[in-house]
Order: structure tokens, then sequence, then C-alpha cells
């Protein structure tokens, strides 16, 4: 990697601290620096992964960052992604863009404005997975044939996200900081328009069951069209005990499943079960390390995204999210 002298992570958040741990890993000579999402002051020694802390946009931006990745719960980004693009730094942003389609739209149009001073990409992680990106060239290259349609599904639940903390404090259970199950596992909508192209909501069941005491939907069904007829159904929860999170795909080789969570591939066919993906690979932190090469890559070649996701394919995923909570 090429001499990095200074990023900053915007937000003190359990993703943030993972990004300061891997840009450190990167850029070992770089300077990491972190700013609360309300600006108030802290002391770099109490901070993973730190090196200078600022306090004020105004400060920051003088000093010239690389680039930045803001973090901050997605209700509280236009003030600071404005500023930050206004003074031509690139901005790797959390997923989802935003809170609402209202704010990821503004979002977009800000992005759209200054694209000449800097670029940006949302950080849906899961494109730089490897049993994703293998999927992904098979889809592209018809290795299955006609897809017929794709069942989705990931659940988890919400209070052993985590266990060393109130799960009805964090951001996923507060509908003031963007939370909910659409939003926060948001991830499985981008990569079904990664994989199938842009999606047309048919229908969506969404609610709040009140298992869990908190104010945001913890269970989305939905049911949506691709533009070449790929039926697509996505079902999103904070529900189940044991973790599940699959794709299974009916295609005219025969039933594709991916298990994310064993990460790996299989397709059942006439011929029986064949295991066409195994990873051997346990560090799940490798597609974050993946995806700030990537787009230290994009701010260096001046704005191709390299596989992320663009803030309009993610204005995208808002849109689908917004119509689903909508539906009546």
């Amino acid at each position: 990697m090429a001499e990095v002298k200074l990023v900053a992570v915007i937000g003190m958040g359990s993703i943030a601290a993972r990004h300061r741990q891997n840009l450190k890993y990167l850029f070992p000579n770089a300077q990491i620096a972190a700013m609360s999402s309300s600006g108030r002051s802290c002391n770099p020694e109490d901070i993973d992964f730190c090196d200078r802390v600022y306090d004020s946009l105004e400060s920051l931006c003088c000093d010239e960052p690389e680039f930045a990745i803001v973090a901050t719960p997605s209700s509280m980004r236009l003030s600071f992604i404005s500023k930050l693009l206004e003074c031509g730094i690139s901005l790797l942003i959390e997923k989802p863009l935003a809170s609402s389609f209202a704010g990821a739209r503004e979002l977009e149009r800000a992005i759209s404005f200054n694209k000449e001073r800097a670029t940006a990409s949302v950080a849906y992680c899961l494109r730089c997975l490897d049993s994703a990106i293998f999927l992904k060239s098979k889809l592209e290259s018809s290795a299955f044939g006609e897809i017929y349609s794709a069942f989705i599904e990931v659940g988890q639940y919400l209070p052993d996200w985590r266990p060393d903390r109130d799960y009805r404090q964090c951001v996923s259970a507060n509908a003031a900081l963007g939370g909910g199950a659409l939003n926060e596992l948001s991830h499985e909508i981008d990569y079904a328009q990664w994989f199938f192209g842009p999606l047309t909501l048919r229908h969506a069941a969404v609610r709040n069951t009140g298992a869990l005491s908190i104010d945001v939907e913890d269970i989305a069904d939905l049911s949506l069209q691709s533009e070449q007829g790929v039926n697509v159904r996505i079902h999103l929860d904070f529900l189940q005990r044991l973790p599940n999170r699959t794709c299974v795909m009916i295609t005219e080789k025969g039933r594709v499943e991916w298990n994310l969570i064993d990460d790996q591939i299989v397709l059942i066919g006439k011929e029986g079960r064949e295991l066409l993906y195994v990873s051997n690979e346990k560090n799940r932190n490798k597609m974050y390390i993946e995806m700030l090469k990537r787009f230290y890559q994009q701010v260096s070649s001046g704005g191709e995204s390299l596989g992320l996701c663009t803030p309009k394919q993610a204005l995208q995923v808002a849109q689908l999210i917004d119509q689903a909570r909508s539906w009546v």
C-alpha cells in the first residue's frame, strides 16, 4: 500500500473501532484519527487504534486526510458528509446510506454534486466476501442457466449481537438512530440487487412483534422481482435464537444453496449434491480489509468503484426499504 499520512473515522461505535483497527493494519505508518458524532472531546489514549481525536469538522478538514469513513448512526450523517465532501475528502459511508429514503436521496445528490472534488462508496461489505464474489461470477457467466427464483434469509437474536451491552440502547433497536431490521440487515437487499439487477417490490409484510421491547420493526418479509423476471423473496429478523444466513436459488441447472455462516456453496442437481465452494478462511474480518483496499484504490484512481456499492445503488436499497415500510 502507498504511503498514507492521515485517515479519519467519524463515529465511536463497534464498527468504527473495527475500521480503525483495520486502517492501522493496512497503513501502519499513518495517523488514524477519530471523531465522535457528537463532537465531544476524547483522549486518544482511551480509544483503541487511535492516534489523534478531532472535536470539529473544520479542524479535521484543515488537516486534509486522504479519506474518511463515516460510521455515525445513519440518522446523523448529512451535516458530516456534506461538509467533508465540500472539503474534497473522499468518503466510505457505513450502510445504510441514510435512515430514510428522503435522507438518502439528499445525500446522493450531495455526493453527485461534489463528484469532481471527492469520491464516495457505501460499505456493503458482503460484496467483498470471497464466496459472494465466486457466486457473482457464476451468475454473470450463466453457469447455472436461467435463474427462476431466490430465497434470501438472515436472522439473529438481537440481544446476542453485543452481549456486553443493553441491546435496547444500541442503534439497531432505536428508530431515532435509524435502526430496525430493514436498515440493519439491508446487506441482503444490496446483494440481491448486485446479483439480479434492480428489483421491484411486489409485496411487503413488516412488523414489530413486541418480543424485544424496541420501537422498530424486528421482522420483515419482502417479495420482489427483477427486470429479467426472477422472483426474489427476502426475510429479515432480529428474533432467531440460532443465527441463520442463507441464499437459495432455483435455477435451470438445479438448486444452489449459499450458506454465508459456513461460507460454502452447494449445487443440488440431477447428478446429486456438488460442493462448488468452501472457504478455508475463518477470519471474517478479511472482507472488511478487502473493502478498505478497494476503496483506497478507488480514491487513488480518481473514482472507479471497483465493485463497491455506489451511492446510487445504496439509494435504490433505501427506496425499497421506504416502500416496504409504507406498504399497506
